[in-house]
C-alpha cells in the first residue's frame, strides 16, 4: 500500500466512531494529512480492498465501515454489555447487524447456530465437568497476543500457527 493511503488507513481507523463507522470527508482528509498528499476515493477503495474487503460503503456511499475495527477493539460483541450494545445499535441502523445472525462480514458464510448448539448439547455433562464447568475461551485474537510478545520474528507464520492453536493450547 502506497505511503499516503497507510496514513489514510490510519486517519480513519483513528476517525471511525466507535462501531467502526466513518463518515466521508475527503476534504479534511486532504487538509489533515499535508500538502503534497492527495487521496482520492477510488484509489482508497481499491488500495483498501486489493487483497481483502476491509472497507464497506454504507448509506448510499456517505460513510464506510471497517469490519476488522469490531474485531480489534471488540472481539466478539455480546448483547447485553452495555458498550457492546451502543455498537449493536448503530450497526443496526446502518444495516450492518442482524439480530438473529450478529454481524455482516464481507466474506463471512451464513452461520446455523442450531446446528451449533445440537453439537454443544451432544457433549455431555462429564466433558464439560473435565474442561471446567464455567470457564470461558480465552479467544485471545491474534493481533492482542502479538502487541506482548518479545520476539517479533516472522509474523505471517506466527498468526498461521496461532490460528491453528486450541484455547487451551493457548495457555500453556
Amino acid at each position: 500500500m502506497e505511503g499516503a493511503y497507510k496514513l489514510f488507513w490510519d486517519f480513519i481507523c483513528c476517525e471511525c466512531d466507535h462501531a467502526g463507522i466513518w463518515i466521508i470527508d475527503f476534504e479534511l482528509v486532504n487538509f489533515l494529512l499535508g500538502k503534497g498528499v492527495n487521496v482520492n476515493r477510488e484509489e482508497a477503495m481499491r488500495q483498501f480492498n486489493k487483497d481483502e474487503p476491509k472497507i464497506i460503503e454504507v448509506d448510499q456511499g456517505k460513510k464506510w465501515f471497517i469490519p476488522s475495527f469490531i474485531d480489534f477493539q471488540y472481539n466478539i460483541l455480546t448483547p447485553g454489555n452495555k458498550v457492546h450494545d451502543s455498537v449493536i445499535k448503530i450497526l443496526i441502523k446502518n444495516g450492518l447487524y442482524n439480530e438473529n445472525k450478529g454481524l455482516i462480514r464481507p466474506l463471512e458464510g451464513t452461520k446455523d447456530k442450531d446446528k451449533d448448539k445440537d453439537s454443544l448439547r451432544g457433549r455431555g455433562r462429564e466433558e464439560s465437568e473435565r474442561r471446567g464447568r464455567g470457564r470461558k475461551p480465552i479467544n485471545v485474537h491474534f493481533d492482542e497476543f502479538w502487541n506482548l510478545y518479545d520476539k517479533k520474528i516472522n509474523r505471517k507464520d506466527s498468526e498461521r500457527k496461532w490460528n491453528k492453536l486450541t484455547d487451551q493450547e493457548r495457555t500453556k
